[in-house]
């Protein structure tokens, strides 16, 4: 929960954005930005599993390891900004603000949902639910300025591209469930 983001939103992040832009580097700058939405997804999804398992089991460790990670994450964004082209600093930061928010929200929505003395299972799929629903309507903010500004879209290509971060989301989802899960059961086997 705190490694990874300094690994990930730090070393990768900061890697990538030097050598973004140059032409003899674009295949290695592709590789490291997919390599970096794959390890942030997963980075996320096991700190959900983590904070899932540790309400489960009555602690709260988790929930400070949580708000860690979430300050590492952004805070170490907003440096590698800072470091590489200070001057989207402030746009930077205010585009953070809704994704922070929503980090929160999702926080104290598990934290509700684990209270609630729900099975393992339930409690993972309420919880990814909870994340699927605040992707879905990040995703859907953005589909609808895609359509004030550009209108529907009048092509098989402009139509993938407006449903491919839901279908994205959707295969998260799936993958974010069976992910925690085995997180789960992983971690009930290693405490017997």
């Amino acid at each position: 929960m705190i490694i990874m983001p300094l690994v990930v939103n730090f070393a990768l992040s900061y890697l990538h954005s030097e050598i973004y832009g140059d032409v003899m580097l674009e295949s290695v700058s592709n590789v490291l930005s997919v390599a970096i939405d794959i390890l942030s997804s997963l980075t996320y999804i096991l700190t959900i599993g983590l904070l899932i398992n540790s309400l489960l089991r009555n602690s709260n460790i988790a929930v400070i390891l949580y708000l860690i990670s979430t300050a590492l994450i952004y805070g170490l964004g907003l440096i590698v900004t800072g470091l590489t082209s200070s001057g989207m600093l402030p746009g930077h930061f205010l585009y953070i603000i809704p994704s922070v928010v929503a980090d929160i929200l999702v926080l104290f929505a598990v934290i509700f949902i684990c209270k609630r003395k729900f099975s393992l299972k339930k409690c993972i799929l309420l919880s990814v639910s909870v994340i699927f629903a605040v992707g879905f309507i990040n995703n859907l903010i953005e589909t609808i300025i895609l359509f004030t500004n550009y209108g529907f879209p009048s092509n098989a290509s402009e139509f993938l591209f407006i449903t491919e971060p839901y279908i994205g989301l959707i295969i998260y989802s799936f993958v974010g469930y069976f992910t925690i899960f085995l997180l789960s059961n992983l971690l009930k086997k290693s405490k017997a």
